[in-house]
């Protein structure tokens, strides 16, 4: 636990550690109160047993003349004793309740700020670490861990370390007001407290790894299930998933059950210690044949102490029983911040204003560039060369795993070639602010459950919102018929992913999405294989007429790219040909096979409807490369 809790220091900033620095300084006013009260317990008993032994001691007549008052009769004294132990008390407690408040104020704030600077790193992570980091995980880091690692770490060892100060102020007091027997019994508290404590350990921190591993996979379970609602239902495999769930989240309740149990079982342990002390501590007074009235101060002040002391040992005991559960976090959640802050200090950039933003004047280039994802054993893209030129449209087509998705995404800067370089117009683009001059049309695209106004203009505030930048997207991608025909236009909800508009709808949103902010090159990885035909040639045709655009396509269909100023054939990780689509048809025999399997499902349709021409693009114009 001992390396937890130094890990733990990495997140705390200074500020922070200076606001619990002075909050550890106003405990210590709190236990200097607390012992002052306990204290007073055996001096008040005295006074109701004997006030006027008490009214005749030196201090009291002391601070009699003092305050300038006469001796009072004995029931005005007893009087004054409850009044005084009354205040004392409710000092005490105030004082108690607003560190407690401090501590919770300050402890919140440190719990938003380490889940806000957690998805910062996450969100700024390189796309390689989402590609091999299960989103289960990732999800209970931000959602669990990052909180609880202050709300059940920090939290209760600000806690402990309050009611160790406490207990310690106790046991000296004790020490020094009471018998020769006071010793014997807190040491017998304090080891069998100890022994507890040792017990719980092991069984706690293995708990605590186990329902964290088991918690992940509920979450993962859970991504998984409703992902594949389709065909889990097709299926009908209902029951495999909702056994593995129940299965899973038993035995994370069974888990924690058993960590509640091993925690609530130490307090009723330490009440039977603490009672058995004082009893013994009774036992032995009395055979010594003191005096009743010494013993009865003293029995008051071992008593109020013990039961303080069994407080603050029950409360110490449950600190440590969730320090030793949550601080298994500790170490990942630490180990992916410092790795991640550290690279996004040298991936990410300030946002630019439009005038700043970097323009392609003349080429970007491929220079033999290889790349191999982390844990493949065979390079994805191999020694690849390629040029596009600024205001172009070029295509790369290619069988399956042949490297176009890899070859796209080192040209958005997601990922980084092992050997080689990337540049434009002779600068490397990992060198500035590459992608905000990029408009990027994934394969599967994504909307959050929102309108779709704020699905095309992803992330910018209401009032910021450029109007004819936004119905210039939606036009471009050919939305405009079907917003104007939704009873709320823009203002229509999508549905989580979308799922309330169609595919090829989806689609459209995030083309219009990508054309939001006008980019000047657009990364197109089959950006409308959702389409239908007539919709897509509608589509290629409005984005094709601006020609002050660069596009970059990877194609599943002829019609997308056979207009395309260059082509590059892809086949495994390399570049087989290039060219343009009649240089390469008389020069590629790959190509010429990947054009004749998709000519060739047509060539029935062709012969049925004699209207059309197996030469003609438009007979593959619904036919797939992939």
């Amino acid at each position: 636990m001992l390396r937890e809790l130094n890990l733990l220091r990495q997140l705390f900033e200074r500020r922070e550690k200076l606001h619990y620095v002075g909050l550890l300084g106003l405990m210590c006013g709190g236990t200097v109160l607390e012992v002052v009260t306990v204290g007073a317990f055996p001096a008040f008993v005295a006074t109701l047993s004997n006030p006027a032994r008490i009214m005749g001691r030196e201090e009291v007549q002391r601070a009699l003349v003092t305050l300038g008052l006469s001796a009072p009769p004995a029931p005005t004294f007893i009087a004054w004793a409850c009044l005084g132990l009354f205040l004392l008390t409710v000092l005490k407690n105030a004082y108690a309740f607003a560190i407690g408040h401090l501590l919770q104020e300050l402890t919140e704030r440190h719990r938003v700020r380490i889940a806000t600077r957690l998805f910062d790193a996450y969100l700024g992570a390189p796309y390689e670490f989402h590609l091999h980091r299960n989103s289960a995980e990732t999800l209970r880091k931000l959602t669990s861990d990052a909180t609880e690692i202050v709300s059940m770490v920090v939290n209760p060892l600000l806690r402990a370390v309050m009611d160790t100060l406490t207990l310690l102020a106790i046991v000296a007091l004790l020490l020094w007001g009471s018998n020769r027997f006071a010793l014997p019994a807190i040491g017998f508290l304090g080891i069998t407290s100890f022994l507890i404590l040792r017990r719980l350990r092991n069984r706690i921190s293995q708990l605590g790894r186990e329902i964290q591993q088991r918690s992940r996979e509920g979450i993962k379970s859970i991504n998984e299930t409703f992902n594949l609602l389709p065909e889990i239902r097709i299926l009908g495999r209902e029951q495999a998933f909702s056994t593995h769930f129940a299965t899973t989240f038993a035995r994370v309740a069974y888990l924690g059950r058993l960590r509640r149990i091993i925690t609530m079982a130490s307090a009723p342990t330490l009440e039977v210690i603490a009672v058995a002390a004082v009893v013994g501590l009774v036992f032995a007074s009395i055979q010594q044949a003191r005096d009743s009235e010494s013993i009865l101060a003293e029995l008051a002040l071992f008593a109020v102490a013990v039961i303080r002391l069994k407080n603050c040992m029950t409360s110490i005991v449950n600190a440590y029983s969730n320090i030793q559960f949550h601080a298994v976090a500790v170490p990942s959640l630490v180990d992916d911040l410092v790795l991640l802050e550290k690279d996004r200090k040298r991936t990410v950039f300030e946002p630019v204003s439009q005038a700043e933003i970097p323009r392609l004047d003349h080429e970007i280039k491929v220079d033999r560039v290889t790349y191999q994802y982390p844990l493949a054993e065979a390079p994805s893209l191999n020694e690849v060369d390629a040029v596009i030129r600024a205001k172009e449209s070029v295509a790369f087509v290619g069988s399956t795993g042949s490297g176009k998705t890899t070859l796209l995404h080192l040209l958005a800067g997601f990922i980084r070639p092992r050997t080689g370089r990337v540049l434009a117009d002779d600068r490397d683009i990992a060198t500035f602010e590459w992608r905000r001059s990029l408009g990027y049309v994934p394969q599967l695209i994504t909307l959050v459950d929102d309108t779709l106004r704020r699905n095309i203009a992803l992330g910018v505030p209401d009032d910021q919102v450029d109007e004819h930048a936004l119905e210039r997207a939606i036009g471009a991608a050919q939305l405009t018929q079907f917003v104007t025909s939704l009873p709320e236009g823009l203002a229509t909800r999508v549905g989580e992913r979308g799922v309330r508009i169609s595919g090829g709808q989806r689609q459209r949103v995030g083309l219009a999405r990508a054309l939001y902010r006008d980019p000047q090159i657009m990364l197109m990885d089959e950006a409308t294989s959702a389409l239908d035909s007539e919709t897509e040639r509608m589509v290629m045709d409005s984005l094709m007429a601006e020609k002050n655009r660069t596009f970059i396509i990877v194609a599943h269909r002829l019609s997308t790219i056979v207009g395309c100023s260059r082509i590059y054939l892809m086949s495994k990780g390399r570049v087989a040909a290039s060219g343009t689509y009649a240089e390469l048809i008389a020069s590629s025999e790959e190509f010429r096979s990947l054009v004749a399997s998709l000519e060739k499902p047509s060539a029935t349709q062709a012969s049925s409807t004699s209207s059309e021409s197996s030469a003609e693009v438009s007979v593959s114009d619904a036919r797939e490369f992939l």
